[in-house]
Formats: C-alpha cells, structure tokens, sequence
C-alpha cells in the first residue's frame, strides 16, 4: 500500500484530501508543517507528500530543498492556492504541481500517475556499434536504476521500436555507425 504525507497548514484541507485518499486505498499520513512532516519523514517510508507552500514558520519551499537533500525517493506534488506556473517558479523540480481550486478528480489523477511512475523502471534504449560503450552505459545505468537495452545497430534499433516504442523513456543514440 502506498503511503502519502498531506503538509498543509489548513485543518480542513488535510482532513478532505484524507478521507480522497482513504477512499481510494491508500496509506494517509498528516502533517501540520514542515517540522512535524520531517519528523514523521524520518519514521515512515513515504511513497508521495502532498506539499502547500504557505505554511507556519518553515514554508514548503524550504521543506522541498530538504526532501531534495535527504529523502530523494519520495516524490512531491506541491498543492497552493496559487496558479501552477507561480508554483513552478516557488519550487522548482516537484513532481507535479495543483491548484487547490481546481477539484478533486484532478488532484486524484495527479496522484495517481505519480505513484504508478514509481514503481516503473525507466527503460533506456542504448544503440552503439561499440560493445564496450554500450556495455559502460549499461552498468552506469543500471546502477543508477534504469532499465537498460542493448542495441547494436540503428536498423535493430528501428526494429525494437516498432516493437516496443512505447515501452523506451529514452534513448542514447551513437550518431556515427555504419549502415
């Protein structure tokens, strides 16, 4: 079961997006603010938080950079009552962002394409002619976390994507290979 931290300042805010969130199956941990939130940060295992900017003493920029620093693998939707792109320019490198006027059907569906991507290796195509290169990316990548394929030309390359485009978040692409 998935777990997500709602830090909002708002008591009724945190106890709506709750009961969403509840009905939906998942695990629902709140937070008053950013100290209570980074305490609980330390105690539980949290899939996603669910971050408003205004907030007492610390706001959610500040508790942002410390996720960023120390709990990289939870996600974070920033949640405001400003427009999206005023979010972004606040903070930066969210996951997503929501406009708290914009409904709940919205915000669910936010939610749940940031926690299906979690448990999803990203698959990256590595097409070379050279057998050490891809065999570098590969251990690079892997180590990383992805999910590397190996390809040794541009027209299996072609092949594998016809077949299996959808699947590929990203390819690296020798430019120079023959055929």
């Amino acid at each position: 079961m998935r777990t997500i931290l709602i830090v909002d300042d708002e008591a009724k805010i945190r106890r709506l997006y709750k009961q969403l969130f509840v009905k939906e199956g998942f695990n629902v941990i709140t937070a008053l603010d950013a100290g209570e939130a980074h305490d609980i940060l330390l105690k539980e295992k949290v899939d996603l938080l669910l971050l408003d900017i205004n907030m007492p003493q610390v706001d959610g920029s500040i508790l942002h950079e410390v996720m960023k620093a120390f709990h990289r693998k939870t996600k974070v939707i920033v949640c405001s009552v400003y427009p999206t792109d005023y979010q972004q320019q606040i903070i930066k490198g969210a996951e997503d962002y929501y406009d708290k006027s914009s409904g709940f059907k919205e915000l669910l569906a936010k939610v749940k394409a940031v926690l299906d991507d979690i448990g999803r290796k990203k698959q990256i195509l590595i097409v070379d002619d050279d057998s050490k290169i891809r065999a570098l990316f590969n251990q690079l990548l892997t180590d990383a976390g992805y999910y590397p394929v190996e390809i040794s030309s541009g027209e299996k390359a072609v092949g594998y994507l016809e077949e299996h485009g959808g699947d590929i978040d990203l390819i690296i692409l020798d430019l120079n290979m023959p055929g």
